[in-house]
């Protein structure tokens, strides 16, 4: 036997701009993120020639 029942969503699925704003003042990305990814990814990707 089982019972079938609606799945209940774990968030929702919008967030109002006001909580955006708010979420994102308290939870910034690493300050030296840009400058890690710089020295992983170089400067271009121009050698590799076109995707074909």
């Amino acid at each position: 036997m089982a019972e079938l029942v609606p799945l209940q969503r774990s968030r929702r699925a919008w967030i109002r701009r006001d909580d955006l704003v708010a979420r994102l003042s308290r939870a910034q990305a690493d300050p030296g993120l840009r400058a890690d990814l710089a020295r992983i990814a170089g400067e271009t990707t121009d050698d590799l020639g076109p995707i074909r």
